[in-house]
């Protein structure tokens, strides 16, 4: 059984994406040792699983760039489904 806090919702412009806590985990790595990533890691930290993650433009910007690079390096089929749906998202915010 799946509880509530096994996932955190990211708002994007296109609505909201739930993302399984191991995707939260995967891109908060991604992010860290980016340059303006610790206000990303820190808004996804502070939410937990109790509300959306909700990111300014230069912080969806920043989360766009870090999951098309995810992507690219495991190839189409190699992210999670969630994170697929989270880049269609982000792809959606940046048109």
């Amino acid at each position: 059984m799946e509880h509530r806090w096994e996932r955190v919702t990211v708002a994007t412009n296109q609505g909201l994406v739930r993302l399984h806590w191991h995707v939260r985990e995967e891109l908060l790595l991604r992010l860290r040792p980016r340059d303006k990533g610790a206000a990303v890691v820190r808004a996804f930290e502070n939410v937990g699983s109790s509300r959306p993650v909700e990111l300014g433009a230069a912080g969806l910007d920043l989360l766009r760039e870090v999951v098309e690079e995810w992507v690219t390096e495991v190839g189409e089929f190699g992210p999670p489904a969630d994170a697929a749906e989270l880049r269609a998202a982000l792809a959606g915010d940046a048109a």
